[in-house]
């Protein structure tokens, strides 16, 4: 008993285009690896910076240039 190759010759414009498809998958995998380690150090300078942020720890009102004028009642 004996079976036959079921492996369909490819066409070499097959041949390209899988190869082209290939070089796409790779390119795209790597912008995301890219991606993810960018939003890695993203969070960690995030986080190691938070207590400078004056949006997240609020400002103190004596360095607070604008804050409302005080009043001066002259009278």
């Amino acid at each position: 008993f004996s079976r036959k190759s079921s492996i369909i010759p490819l066409k070499d414009s097959d041949k390209s285009f899988l190869n082209i498809s290939l070089i796409l998958n790779l390119f795209v995998v790597r912008i995301c690896v890219q991606v993810s380690q960018a939003a890695a150090e993203l969070k960690t300078f995030c986080l190691q910076n938070a207590h400078k942020d004056p949006l997240l720890m609020g400002v103190p009102s004596s360095d607070n240039p604008f804050r409302p004028p005080k009043s001066c009642a002259i009278l």
